[in-house]
Formats: structure tokens, sequence, C-alpha cells
């Protein structure tokens, strides 16, 4: 598998993941997962954590991998190490990099402008949670 330069993470609440619509490029106008490029010296993971805290303001724990996909200027392209977790803490405060966000089914990707493959990559991590779940399926609010 090839090195990646970037990082995204879907934060899952029961049913539903958070989606942002990106700000900035690339991608600007977009929606998608929140994440961003890898910082010297920096893991994937530790990269997802701290993207998910600057772009949204929450903390999260136990990510999983989900998969790495390649997106963007085929000469320099993003790839993109994708997670997912159920475990936050925090209320969602997005960041100017944010244009809109929101808890989205992920069958309602398909509504939206999404980065490409995202809603692949959103199957793949729904499958991921709910295996954590130990049900196959999702699971109700862990804040309730």
């Amino acid at each position: 598998m090839v090195t990646a330069n970037a990082a995204s993470l879907a934060v899952f609440l029961g049913e539903k993941v958070l989606l942002i619509r990106r700000a900035r490029a690339p991608f600007e106008g977009f929606w998608s997962l929140p994440g961003g490029r890898i910082e010297p010296g920096e893991t994937p993971a530790e990269c997802a954590i701290r993207e998910i805290g600057e772009e949204m303001g929450l903390r999260v724990a136990d990510i999983r991998p989900v998969s790495q996909i390649t997106a963007g200027n085929p000469h320099e392209p993003f790839r993109l190490q994708v997670f997912a977790t159920r475990k936050f803490a925090g209320e969602p405060h997005p960041s100017d990099e944010v244009a809109d966000w929101g808890w989205y089914v992920p069958e309602d990707a398909g509504n939206f402008a999404t980065t490409p493959g995202l809603g692949h990559v959103l199957d793949k991590a729904r499958a991921i949670v709910a295996l954590l779940d130990g049900t196959g399926a999702g699971q109700s609010d862990p804040r309730d």
C-alpha cells in the first residue's frame, strides 16, 4: 500500500454520519468527511484525530481504519487514509474550513455533490462500526 498523505474520519452517531461541506480548496463546496493533509512526523491516525478537532471541535477515540483512496489531481494525488468511529465527545463547532455540516444517513450522500468515492467509503465505514457494535447494524445515540 502506498503511504497516505492525508486522512479523514467518519464519525457515526446512531445510523448517521457527520458530513461537512468544504469551505476551501481542494474540493471547495463538496460534501465530504472531515480531514486533511498529514503533517511531518504525524501518522495518518494522528492526522484524522487532529483534523476532526480542528474542523469540528470534537474529541474522538477508538478510530479504526476503513480504506485508503486516491483523489484529486493525478499528478499530485491525495492518498487518503479513512478511519471510522462512534466514540466522540463534545458538540460540533465548525471552523471556517467548514461551509456547512450535518448528521446524515450514508444514503443521503447521493443527494449532494461529494468528494470522489464518498458513497463507497461510507458503506465501508458503516460496516466497520457495525462490526465493532457486534450487531452487524447501527446502534442508538451513544450519549443516551
